[in-house]
């Protein structure tokens, strides 16, 4: 007997509650799917049916490709699935094969279509800012690591005891809301540059101007505040916002920016020593 079957009400509920929020919130969502176009040489089955695995794989948070296959195999599971999403549910490797076959930019555009089409019914209209733009997080994040570079591509970093570690980290561009919502609407590889091993710093303002320019392509009216930390503040940084129409608010640390650091010193002091009437 399988995890879904001991869990059977509580899973079916999930599945129905799911799939009711996105036939709700995205009507005609497998169409969508499938206007990236089919580059696959066998179709046993739809493209919309193999994505819609992939994204369900991780919102029922499963542990691993083999227990959600473990899932698949129970009857209820498959039925409930069925009649929740209106998709056949198949295997995670012929999932793995299509995800091989599909670059990066066809993802991320299904994925600025749903996010507009939430922006356009005013899902996160009243958290906007002084009633006017939207806070989009700036933050870089880890996604794998390994211990070869497995792929040629790697990002990696030698330790001090000359130990390389490869990795794949992402910068992400995230619309968060003061309910703590977050909602990734624009992601970035984070990529050696010029051969050079990893450095956080110089890597991921890199990364930053790429996704700048893939914001302002995919949202190009959209009224934002950028939100970053320390790492940001610097005069390029400022540029792109302000050249790309954006406010930003940017965590202000000791040793940033030394000229302005010093005139806010300096403006404290001033207003500190004012006397009190």
């Amino acid at each position: 007997m399988g995890k879904y079957a001991l869990n059977e009400s509580k899973g079916k509920q999930v599945a129905y509650q799911t799939g009711k929020i996105i036939h709700s919130s995205f009507p005609g969502l497998a169409d969508k799917i499938m206007q990236p176009g089919d580059l696959r040489k066998r179709k046993d089955y739809l493209l919309a049916e193999l994505v819609m695995g992939g994204v369900m794989l991780f919102v029922f948070k499963e542990g691993s490709r083999n227990a959600f296959d473990n899932d698949r195999k129970e009857s209820v599971f498959r039925k409930d699935y069925q009649r929740a999403f209106k998709l056949r549910l198949p295997s995670t490797d012929a999932m793995e094969d299509l995800f091989r076959l599909l670059e990066g930019p066809q993802l991320e555009r299904l994925k600025s279509v749903l996010i507009k089409e939430l922006i356009e019914k005013k899902v996160f209209h009243k958290f906007r800012f002084m009633g006017k733009r939207y806070f989009v997080a700036i933050d870089g994040t880890g996604v794998s690591t390994y211990k070869s570079n497995y792929c040629g591509g790697c990002t990696s970093k030698t330790s001090k005891n000359g130990v390389s570690t490869y990795f794949h980290n992402v910068l992400e561009a995230k619309l968060v809301t003061s309910n703590d919502m977050s909602v990734s609407i624009a992601t970035e590889w984070v990529q050696n540059e010029n051969g050079k091993e990893y450095d956080k710093q110089y890597c991921e303002l890199k990364a930053f101007k790429r996704l700048a320019v893939k914001l302002k392509k995919m949202y190009p009216r959209l009224p934002l505040v950028i939100l970053a930390d320390g790492l940001y503040a610097n005069q390029t940084f400022f540029k792109i916002c302000k050249d790309n129409g954006w406010g930003f608010i940017v965590t202000f640390k000791d040793g940033n920016l030394p000229s302005v650091n010093e005139e806010i010193a300096l403006h404290d002091v001033g207003t500190y020593n004012k006397p009190v009437c």
